[in-house]
């Protein structure tokens, strides 16, 4: 099988209630999740036993995880949660010397599962790349053994459909006067059994494809003891009428018994554990009927709203709870049945980093071999507290368990640790705080490890922790003013001019030389040197850093104080920090140069990755205080220092906050498409993007025929090959562009050679855009006969979106223009950037225009940096960005002309007003806006010119450019004149969220858009004049 299989399910009502108000199953399944939880221990007792994650991760350092039925809410990602804590957990233990996975997390439900809530659920500060699957589990949902391991809670005993003998009065399984097979004839209960069966033989043998060979699959559902008749539990008393023949509800619990058999006929798997349990181990006192009607109601009220009219649903719910009442005594006593299965399958088939290159690199049995069996440890820049201590029992542990390995039949050396820092740290705090219970020798030493420190051949490992970043001096020529270098008006590299950033990091590279050159002649033959230290990704200024901008900050503070009267100038002037961020190609380039060692491994990590949340800014602050204090003390005085800090945590956690509030706008100014089908919607309104993407694709297609080496790509037969629509928004545009581009690597995989014309890869799309893109209307539209596996992935493309080398063909057409945010300057009144009453560049100032371009650039970077990882070797991007010609000002472009008559409208509303002011003295509530609400709006949309996106893309580094292309959009219509209304349409389709996101009222809205139109019809010549010279840019990077 190439892709998603053939054969179809219909349609199907079984669905959970999505969104968030009070029958909604995020707010009605807490019951659910304590039964999982009763389970919860079982499954990580499965997994620390029995899961070799080692082996799992060898192929491509990524382990995915499924949630096969996940529904809405917290309970599915909270599972995985847990479950992925607990692989970390055994990785850890099993894998001391690997670099820990990366994980990827698929949430899996039908296509009618409300994704759009469950995507706007997932935590902010997850540790897995995340996507959503729309699909039926009874058939294939992934590429061929991509699945690590799979999870299914309280899905399974939903059957793919009502067995059809139900409906037949002819058959001896019709079940007049039922819903359910509750109390009904033996045929029908074995015709439920048979539809289970069938489902559960097409749900294993679908799994069997998809799961890796060692991985594991747990499943949780409701289950009955073997022989024990369904109308004994409580589950039967929810079937209190039953009038309507042609109804029947989709549900069957099994057996364990029963369980085991289906498996084993299936032959895909074998069972390691199955039991049942009772679900309500966590429940305290007697259960609470109204609650679980509503967890039931969450559930199932979707098949009786399809099936009956949605008017009796409250009333029918209503008769539930008073008829469980009555029948309260066997509700509690059924519920005291172990009526829950558990099932476990399994196919039949910083420390990390330092860890690693201790067990790899490091010949212990060399080092010690001499006659006095030590080995000597050293932690330069060690400080006081409890982080040195740590660092070193972990160093001693790593080498003795390597030392063990190697050396089996030999007794552990001893240990002696030197803690170093210059003369002035506290050693006495050191000493005394020293564990009572070490078990290494201990020697404190003073000085700069700028300088030798220890005899010749005297170390065997050397630990420097976030100690070389302090530079030992402040750079020359920041406090001469005849130099180019003069630091004026700021205390730190950051947000100051090219020449400084070089002081800096002159200066770096000769305090790095000294250091490498003592430690070489300290450390002997063999040793090796471990160095934690900050740092920034190459090419990327260190003013796009959280230090960055805190270090402007103290700047600004500082230079406060100048204004009244608590400093001078001239003190401010003269003070910098003496502390660098050296990004690894530069740090590679010293010790290169340097000669005298050579690096095992570099790379740059997250320094927080357990950060849950964002920042604690007071404790942030006491910890930078603590490392700088003594700096601002010498050079200022103690109550400027204070006063400078208090100010500081004021500045940043104002910052925070507005952080925290674009937080809630989902990272992004700009807006999702309008979702849905209606008139104003994408779907409805984006036949001009359409046909200017049919006018590339055959440009795309011929250098996917030309560049993309598919065979080296797809290399290893189990491998499918990705795709990835980054902005894909909603209707036919995505799936069109994605089914075109799938079927030109086709031809050029077969054209490749002979060999791989035979067998095609499997292929997996993932369709990208923002958390509140409409994926439940995306996922609807998807064709029923797809030939590939499909996932929402939702989140900004300005951030990584997938693991590491995991995608092949990255695609994103008409999205790249939407900045991620509106530039700050843009809003501040006080900035020569203020955009007062425009919405956009167009006829703006160069500083307005500078604001946009600076921040697109960033951006850009941002992009690129994300999409370098994500991208296999060899891998393509094809990109298609609306640009602007530089020889034409930009007001006189079709963006231009648009967006000053948006701004004309709104300003036309504002006069409105004014003049009901002066006539009426009231504010009208329709459609009319204030001064204020205009000055703040602007559109975060920037069109760049071809040779702009030239320098951003040399300036990454990262991506070649294999074609580069500027195109007439007009082209596209082939002649065919401009229809304002249907253009005005398409307009709002793509724009509406942000003006509804400011403005508010859906009345507002209406009257903006039918300003634009009128404004439009009067400019209608010019507007089909500028129409013809509107151009995108098509970019093909590899």
């Amino acid at each position: 099988m190439n892709g998603w299989d053939g054969e179809r399910i219909a349609p199907d009502p079984v669905r959970v209630n999505g969104g968030d108000d009070t029958f909604s199953y995020k707010k009605n399944s807490y019951y659910q999740r304590l039964a999982a939880d009763a389970v919860k221990e079982k499954i990580v007792d499965a997994i620390t036993r029995n899961l070799n994650v080692c082996e799992l991760s060898s192929a491509s350092n990524i382990i995915r995880l499924a949630d096969l039925g996940c529904a809405v809410g917290s309970n599915t990602i909270n599972a995985m949660q847990d479950v992925l804590e607990v692989i970390k957990n055994k990785y850890h233990s099993q894998c001391p010397s690997s670099k820990l996975p990366e994980f990827q997390v698929f949430f899996n439900d039908k296509t009618s599962n409300d994704f759009n809530t469950l995507f706007t659920s997932l935590p902010q500060q997850r540790e897995y790349y995340s996507a959503g699957v729309p699909g039926s589990f009874h058939h294939r949902l992934f590429p061929q053994s991509s699945i690590h391991f799979a999870h299914c809670s309280y899905a399974l005993h939903w059957l793919s459909k009502v067995p059809e003998e139900l409906l037949d009065e002819n058959s001896p399984a019709w079940n007049k006067g039922r819903i359910h097979y509750t109390n009904a004839a033996e045929e029908v209960v074995n015709t439920y059994a048979s539809q289970f069966a069938k489902d559960m033989e097409n749900f294993l043998n679908a799994r069997a494809e998809e799961i890796v060979s060692g991985g594991m699959m747990v499943i949780i559902m409701p289950g009955i003891p073997y022989g024990m008749p369904y109308s004994h539990l409580t589950n039967g008393q929810l079937i209190t009428e039953a009038e309507l023949d042609s109804f029947n509800l989709p549900i069957y619990s099994t057996s364990s018994e029963e369980m085991v058999k289906l498996v084993d006929k299936n032959g895909h798997f074998s069972i390691k554990t199955v039991e049942l349990t009772n679900p309500t181990s966590w429940l305290e006192g007697p259960i609470d009927i109204k609650a679980w009607t509503m967890h039931v109601r969450a559930a199932m009220e979707a098949m009786f709203t399809k099936h009956f009219r949605i008017e009796i649903i409250d009333e029918m719910f209503n008769r539930l709870i008073r008829r469980l009442f009555e029948f309260s005594d066997k509700v509690e006593s059924g519920y005291k049945e172990k009526t829950q299965l558990f099932v476990r399958l399994a196919t039949n088939v910083t420390k990390d980093h330092i860890h690693d290159a201790i067990i790899r690199k490091l010949d212990v049995k060399s080092l010690a071999d001499s006659s006095s069996n030590t080995i000597r440890l050293a932690d330069c820049g060690c400080a006081v507290g409890p982080n040195t201590f740590n660092a070193m029992q972990d160093l001693i542990e790593i080498v003795k368990q390597k030392y063990k390995s190697q050396c089996p039949n030999s007794q552990n050396p001893e240990f002696h640790v030197s803690f170093n820092d210059q003369s002035s740290n506290d050693f006495n705090t050191l000493f005394t705080s020293l564990p009572q219970e070490i078990h290494f020798f201990v020697a404190g030493v003073p000085g700069s490890f700028h300088k030798r420190l220890f005899p010749e051949k005297f170390l065997h490992l050397v630990h420097v922790s976030y100690a070389l970043h302090w530079l030992s001096k402040v750079p020359e020529g920041l406090l001469d003013k005849n130099s180019p270098a003069w630091n004026k008006g700021r205390i730190h590299y950051a947000f100051a001019p090219e020449a400084v950033v070089k002081a800096y990091a002159n200066q770096f590279a000769k305090d790095l030389e000294r250091f490498l050159n003592n430690r070489a002649k300290e450390i002997v033959p063999g040793g090796m040197i471990v160095i934690t230290n900050p740092s920034i990704p190459d090419g990327m200024p260190f003013s796009e850093i959280a230090n960055g901008l805190m270090y402007n900050c103290m700047g600004t503070i500082l230079y406060d104080m100048v204004k009244v009267g608590l400093l001078s100038e001239a003190q401010v002037d003269s003070f910098n920090l003496p502390i660098y961020a050296c990004p690894p190609g530069e740090f590679g380039a010293v010790v290169e140069r340097n000669g005298n060692f050579r690096i095992e491994v570099m790379g740059l990590t997250n320094p927080s990755p357990w950060l849950k949340g964002r920042i604690n800014m007071p404790e942030y602050i006491k910890h930078v205080r603590a490392a700088t204090e003594s700096m601002f003390n010498k050079h200022f005085s103690y109550e400027v220092t204070e006063e400078m800090f208090r100010q500081l945590l004021e500045r940043l956690e104002e910052i925070n906050d507005k952080m925290k509030q674009r937080e809630m706008e989902t990272h992004s100014d700009s807006a999702p498409m309008n979702g849905g089908n209606g008139a104003h919607s994408y779907s409805k309104n984006s036949f001009y993007q359409k046909q200017f993407a049919d006018l590339v694709k055959d440009k795309i297609v011929e250098v996917i025929s030309a560049k993309l080496d598919v065979k080296s790509l797809c290399s290893v037969s189990s491998v499918p090959f990705t795709l990835a629509d980054l902005g894909c928004s909603v209707g036919p545009n995505t799936v069109i562009a994605m089914q075109n581009f799938m079927e030109a690597i086709k031809l050029k995989y077969q054209d490749q050679g002979p060999a791989h014309s035979q067998i095609l890869p499997q292929f997996q799309v993932f369709f990208n855009d923002q958390v509140l893109n409409d994926f439940n209307t995306l996922f609807r539209s998807l064709p029923q006969d797809r030939q590939y596996f499909a996932a929402g992935v939702a989140g900004s493309f300005y951030c990584r979106l997938f693991p590491e080398s995991s995608i092949h063909f990255v695609y994103s057409s008409t999205a790249l223009h939407w900045l991620s945010r509106v530039p700050e300057e843009l809003r501040d009144r006080n900035s020569a950037a203020w955009n007062k009453g425009r919405i956009h560049y167009t006829s703006a100032p160069d500083e307005v225009i500078k604001a946009y371009s600076a921040h697109f650039a960033k951006d850009m970077q941002i992009f690129f940096y994300a999409r370098a990882k994500e991208i296999v070797s060899g891998g393509m991007m094809v990109l298609i960005i609306p640009d602007s010609d530089d020889k034409l000002p930009r007001s006189q472009d079709a963006f231009g002309i648009t967006f000053n008559c948006m701004a004309s409208s709104l300003m036309d509303m504002v006069k409105l007003v004014s003049l009901f002011h002066q006539i009426l003295l009231f504010y009208p509530t329709h459609g009319i806006i204030a001064e204020d609400e205009v000055d703040s709006f602007n559109i975060p949309m920037y069109c760049p010119c071809p040779n702009e996106m030239e320098e951003v893309i040399e300036k990454n580094g990262n991506f070649n450019i294999e074609k580069m292309e500027s195109l007439l959009a007009a082209s596209a219509l082939k002649g065919r004149p401009i229809n304002i209304p249907e253009w005005v349409a398409h307009i709002r389709a793509a724009m509406e969220g942000n003006f509804t996101r400011h403005f508010g009222s859906e009345n507002i809205v209406d009257e903006i858009f039918q300003r634009l139109t009128e404004k439009f019809i009067a400019l209608s010549e010019g507007l089909e004049g500028t129409r013809k010279f509107s151009t995108s840019l098509l970019l093909v990077l590899k």
